[in-house]
């Protein structure tokens, strides 16, 4: 029997319990960063488990000791053109979202580094664990680093799960926090060691936390706050910071729909101009080093 394509990308075990482990190892890299060929294979991985009638529950672990994933491929944004980035935007839309609707319980098992596009694919899962590991734990939502920001859904899910303010203060910053904080925004459920692992079965078999749903007043207060914060410390990447404020806007007066479809066309335009593509550029000379 062949092989499938995915495999190398997203390793699945499966106990004799009925829980599911996909394991991310992006081949020949460090960190795994996502591209499209990530995001095909995950997709691929979501429907076999879609159509597992044993499976219970779902974990997502990264194989590579130095953390959980970084963001996008740099290299994959500088190739791309408009009407390709547009297709990434609603490829890696359509992907977490299947995970995030999938009908089992789903954890991602994050340690050492969560950043931009990782924490993008964290959020799609009902629950986080930081999982104890030598490398300092740190989730960041960093597309504004680089002078992007986030299509795949991190701007409406990140103020459901943690509080709208702190949401909006992580977006625009793009700061990275540790543990302690994660979990005392509630970012993270908890911490574990790797061999108490399997203690995460109680914890799937428990309810996850609903997604808080804001009034008016409450995107109000976040979004005048994080303005405000804005206007006192702007960052070097002014407009893509604007664009997330912009795309809050739009998911509290329109919804989900119409801040995805602005986060999109916000993502496209930032990526051609000149600062995110030298941004770009030497990220990828960084991983080349």
């Amino acid at each position: 029997m062949t092989t499938p394509d995915f495999a190398p990308i997203w390793r699945r075990e499966t106990s004799t319990d009925g829980f599911g482990t996909l394991w991310f190892d992006t081949p020949g890299r460090s960190i795994n960063i996502i591209d499209s060929s990530v995001l095909d294979a995950l997709d691929a991985r979501l429907i076999e488990a879609e159509n597992d009638p044993n499976l219970k529950a779902l974990i997502l672990r990264s194989s590579k000791p130095s953390g959980f994933a970084a963001g996008y491929d740099p290299a994959m944004i500088l190739a791309a053109d408009p009407d390709q980035l547009r297709a990434i935007a609603v490829l890696g839309q359509r992907v977490f979202d299947r995970l995030e609707n999938l009908k089992v319980p789903t954890v991602a098992i994050l340690h050492g580094a969560c950043q931009g596009a990782g924490l993008d694919l964290a959020l799609a899962c009902r629950r986080r664990v930081a999982l104890a590991s030598n490398e300092s734990f740190r989730v960041a939502a960093s597309d504004v680093l680089l002078g992007l920001i986030s299509p795949w859904g991190m701007i409406e899910r990140l103020p459901r799960i943690i509080e709208p303010s702190d949401a909006l203060n992580l977006l625009i910053g793009g700061r990275s926090i540790g543990y302690l904080m994660a979990r005392s925004m509630g970012l993270v459920d908890r911490l574990a060691a790797d061999e108490n692992v399997d203690d995460l079965h109680e914890l799937l078999s428990t309810a996850a936390p609903l997604a808080r749903t804001l009034t008016p007043q409450e995107w109000e207060t976040a979004w005048n706050h994080a303005q405000a914060s804005l206007e006192e410390n702007p960052g070097e990447h002014y407009e893509a910071q604007l664009q997330i404020l912009s795309v809050v806007s739009i998911l509290a007066a329109h919804g989900p729909k119409a801040a995805r479809e602005a986060a999109t066309e916000a993502f496209v335009t930032l990526a051609g101009h000149e600062d995110t593509r030298l941004a770009l550029e030497a990220a990828v000379q960084r991983a080349e080093l």
